[in-house]
């Protein structure tokens, strides 16, 4: 199996996108990681006016 994330095996039949969230120092895909509640809610808000976005795109 090739190593990758779930969006590429979706991406050549669905439009795709993934929204990045820095883990403090870098630290990902391992039990120490954490991210500061600040920037959850930037990815959030990112989401958020995505989805805005392509609901009243005309």
């Amino acid at each position: 199996m090739v190593p990758g994330h779930d969006a590429q095996i979706f991406a050549p039949r669905v439009p795709t996108c993934m929204i990045f969230i820095p883990s403090i120092n870098g630290i990902s895909h391992n039990p120490a990681e954490r991210t500061n509640i600040t920037d959850l809610a930037e990815g959030v808000k990112t989401l958020a006016l995505m989805l805005y976005q392509l609901a009243w795109q005309k």
